[in-house]
Protein backbone atom coordinates (compact mmCIF):
# COMPACT_ATOMS: atom_id res chain seq x y z
CA UNK A 1 0.00 0.00 0.00
CA UNK A 2 1.37 3.42 -0.95
CA UNK A 3 2.13 5.67 2.01
CA UNK A 4 1.81 9.35 1.09
CA UNK A 5 2.83 12.22 3.41
CA UNK A 6 2.76 15.94 2.80
CA UNK A 7 6.42 15.73 1.82
CA UNK A 8 5.49 13.06 -0.70
CA UNK A 9 7.51 10.17 0.70
CA UNK A 10 6.37 7.31 -1.53
CA UNK A 11 6.84 3.60 -1.01
CA UNK A 12 5.49 1.41 -3.79
CA UNK A 13 4.58 -2.25 -3.76
CA UNK A 14 6.03 -3.27 -7.14
CA UNK A 15 3.79 -6.34 -7.32
CA UNK A 16 0.85 -3.92 -7.63
CA UNK A 17 2.60 -1.13 -9.55
CA UNK A 18 -0.39 0.04 -11.62
CA UNK A 19 -2.71 0.37 -8.63
CA UNK A 20 0.03 1.99 -6.54
CA UNK A 21 0.89 4.56 -9.23
CA UNK A 22 -2.78 5.34 -9.74
CA UNK A 23 -3.16 6.02 -6.00
CA UNK A 24 -0.06 8.26 -6.01
CA UNK A 25 -1.31 10.28 -8.98
CA UNK A 26 -4.74 10.64 -7.38
CA UNK A 27 -3.16 11.80 -4.11
CA UNK A 28 -0.96 14.36 -5.90
CA UNK A 29 -3.94 15.73 -7.83
CA UNK A 30 -6.01 15.87 -4.62
CA UNK A 31 -3.23 17.74 -2.80
CA UNK A 32 -2.97 20.38 -5.57
CA UNK A 33 -6.45 20.86 -7.05
CA UNK A 34 -5.51 24.13 -8.77
CA UNK A 35 -2.80 22.41 -10.86
CA UNK A 36 -4.62 19.15 -11.72
CA UNK A 37 -4.80 19.96 -15.44
CA UNK A 38 -1.08 20.87 -15.62
CA UNK A 39 -0.18 17.67 -13.72
CA UNK A 40 -2.26 15.45 -15.99
CA UNK A 41 -0.93 17.10 -19.18
CA UNK A 42 2.66 16.62 -17.97
CA UNK A 43 1.87 13.03 -17.08
CA UNK A 44 0.26 12.49 -20.50
CA UNK A 45 3.37 13.82 -22.27
CA UNK A 46 5.68 11.62 -20.17
CA UNK A 47 3.56 8.51 -20.79
CA UNK A 48 3.31 9.33 -24.51
CA UNK A 49 7.10 9.67 -24.77
CA UNK A 50 7.61 6.36 -22.96
CA UNK A 51 5.10 4.61 -25.24
CA UNK A 52 6.75 6.11 -28.34
CA UNK A 53 10.14 4.85 -27.14
CA UNK A 54 8.73 1.36 -26.59
CA UNK A 55 7.14 1.40 -30.05
CA UNK A 56 10.38 2.56 -31.69
CA UNK A 57 12.30 -0.19 -29.90
CA UNK A 58 9.78 -2.78 -31.11
CA UNK A 59 10.14 -1.49 -34.69
CA UNK A 60 13.95 -1.77 -34.47
CA UNK A 61 13.70 -5.32 -33.13
CA UNK A 62 11.19 -6.26 -35.85
CA UNK A 63 13.47 -4.77 -38.53
CA UNK A 64 16.48 -6.68 -37.14
CA UNK A 65 14.45 -9.90 -37.15
CA UNK A 66 13.41 -9.33 -40.77
CA UNK A 67 17.05 -8.75 -41.77
CA UNK A 68 18.06 -11.94 -39.93
CA UNK A 69 15.30 -13.90 -41.69
CA UNK A 70 16.56 -12.65 -45.07
CA UNK A 71 20.10 -13.76 -44.23
CA UNK A 72 19.01 -17.10 -42.76
CA UNK A 73 15.75 -18.21 -44.40
CA UNK A 74 13.82 -20.85 -42.52
CA UNK A 75 11.74 -23.71 -43.77
CA UNK A 76 8.02 -23.88 -43.10
CA UNK A 77 8.57 -26.34 -40.28
CA UNK A 78 10.83 -23.82 -38.54
CA UNK A 79 14.18 -25.52 -39.17
CA UNK A 80 17.10 -23.89 -40.95
CA UNK A 81 17.68 -24.88 -44.53
CA UNK A 82 20.82 -26.97 -44.98
CA UNK A 83 23.01 -25.65 -47.72
CA UNK A 84 25.12 -28.12 -49.72
CA UNK A 85 28.18 -25.99 -49.01
CA UNK A 86 27.54 -26.23 -45.25
CA UNK A 87 27.21 -30.01 -45.49
CA UNK A 88 30.49 -30.15 -47.47
CA UNK A 89 32.30 -27.99 -44.90
CA UNK A 90 30.97 -30.10 -42.02
CA UNK A 91 31.95 -33.34 -43.76
CA UNK A 92 35.44 -32.03 -44.52
CA UNK A 93 35.92 -30.91 -40.93
CA UNK A 94 34.67 -34.25 -39.62
CA UNK A 95 36.93 -36.20 -42.00
CA UNK A 96 40.02 -34.16 -41.20
CA UNK A 97 39.32 -34.47 -37.48
CA UNK A 98 39.06 -38.25 -37.83
CA UNK A 99 42.34 -38.41 -39.77
CA UNK A 100 44.05 -36.27 -37.16
CA UNK A 101 42.70 -38.43 -34.36
CA UNK A 102 43.68 -41.75 -35.94
CA UNK A 103 47.06 -40.75 -37.42
CA UNK A 104 48.13 -38.34 -34.71
CA UNK A 105 48.34 -35.19 -36.76
CA UNK A 106 49.52 -34.18 -40.21
CA UNK A 107 53.11 -35.11 -40.99
CA UNK A 108 55.35 -34.43 -43.96
CA UNK A 109 55.20 -38.07 -45.04
CA UNK A 110 51.40 -37.99 -45.06
CA UNK A 111 51.50 -34.82 -47.17
CA UNK A 112 53.81 -36.43 -49.70
CA UNK A 113 51.57 -39.51 -49.83
CA UNK A 114 48.50 -37.36 -50.43
CA UNK A 115 50.30 -35.41 -53.19
CA UNK A 116 51.31 -38.67 -54.90
CA UNK A 117 47.74 -40.00 -54.69
CA UNK A 118 46.39 -36.80 -56.27
CA UNK A 119 49.03 -36.89 -59.03
CA UNK A 120 48.22 -40.56 -59.71
CA UNK A 121 44.50 -39.79 -59.92
CA UNK A 122 44.97 -36.83 -62.26
CA UNK A 123 47.34 -38.74 -64.58
CA UNK A 124 44.82 -41.63 -64.61
CA UNK A 125 42.13 -39.19 -65.76
CA UNK A 126 44.38 -37.93 -68.54
CA UNK A 127 45.22 -41.48 -69.59
CA UNK A 128 41.54 -42.46 -69.68
CA UNK A 129 40.70 -39.37 -71.71
CA UNK A 130 43.47 -40.21 -74.20
CA UNK A 131 42.23 -43.81 -74.55
CA UNK A 132 38.66 -42.62 -75.12
CA UNK A 133 39.92 -40.20 -77.77
CA UNK A 134 41.84 -43.00 -79.58
CA UNK A 135 39.02 -45.57 -79.55
CA UNK A 136 37.00 -43.98 -82.40
CA UNK A 137 40.17 -43.91 -84.54
CA UNK A 138 40.61 -47.69 -84.15
CA UNK A 139 37.01 -48.58 -85.07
Amino acid sequence: MAKIKSTLDIQLDLTRSVQELTEVISAVIASQPARWKEILIGLDIAVGNALAEIQAKRKRIKKQMMIAQEKFPERRDGGRRLDKWEVFKFSTALGSSAVTYFYGGWSGVLGVLLALVIIDYVTGLFSAAEKIRRVPDQV
